[in-house]
């Protein structure tokens, strides 16, 4: 950024008029105001930059804060050290066939409090949000390397989301995108009217909902396993930030 200042003096006083020297001090007045003036402008950019990396670490570590607690949970624990999935059996009881779908994993009051939690990462007006994070590391001057890792985690997600699964509900192949986007915006917060009524009839069918629960349970696991990623990855930029500031940021 420039800054160019132009003023025009045409005053004619004698140099041995009073109000000359009057006019001389407020001369050196006018040229001190002036360099301030000059300086101001580099000084108040280093300011913002220097608070501009504040409010960007202090994003980072909201993510980190969020990614931790989501670890906390006992959905995190189960889905990681516990089988999970679902079996399909067919028996008959008096002499009638009855299919039955069990599903093991979490169970309903984990998937909703490790949800509310969740929704930071892919809600855009969150500061922890994915979308958040990409825009806050295409400007940090970090090593390209790590800018990279970010970008190619985010990709991963998107990649994941989009991916079919098995499932074709009323000739409707799901993908996983379509699964986390009708649980969390039509079951688990109702806010959008057609998602709702397209989980309640997951839900009304006692196979389609175990199995659908399942897929759900599955992409929210493997979601989390990049955010575990990025969470460590936040750590080393936020360290590398650090040393560039002279400061000492805990996360």
């Amino acid at each position: 950024m420039s800054i160019v200042y132009k003023f025009f003096c045409t005053t004619t006083i004698p140099a041995c008029c009073p109000t000359n020297l009057c006019r001389a001090r407020d001369a050196r007045k006018l040229r001190s105001f002036l360099a301030s003036l000059f300086v101001a402008p580099e000084r108040s950019v280093g300011l913002f930059n220097t608070m501009s990396i504040e409010k960007q670490i202090s994003d980072l570590m909201l993510f980190n804060e969020k990614a931790t607690k989501l670890e906390s949970y006992s959905f995190t624990q189960i889905v990681f050290n516990q089988s999970t999935g679902f079996t399909v059996s067919l028996k008959n009881i008096n002499e009638q066939p009855l299919l039955k779908v069990e599903r093991r994993g979490p169970d309903d009051e984990s998937i909703d409090a490790f949800v509310l939690t969740f929704r930071f990462f892919i809600q855009d007006n969150e500061k922890s949000s994915f979308r958040n994070l990409a825009s806050i590391y295409d400007t940090l001057l970090i090593s390209e390397e790590k800018r990279n890792n970010f970008k190619e985690a985010r990709d991963h997600i998107n990649n994941a989301l989009d991916t079919t699964s098995f499932l074709n509900i009323d000739g409707v192949a799901l993908t996983y995108r379509h699964i986390i986007d009708t649980f969390i915006y039509g079951g688990l917060s109702h806010a959008n009217e057609r998602k709702k009524k397209e989980y309640d009839i997951w839900m009304i069918n006692p196979f389609t909902n175990q199995i659908v629960t399942n897929e759900f349970v599955h992409i929210l696991g493997h979601i989390f396993s990049v955010i575990f990623y990025i969470r460590n990855l936040n750590a080393e930029v936020i360290k590398e930030l650090s040393s560039q500031e002279g400061c000492n940021y805990e996360n």
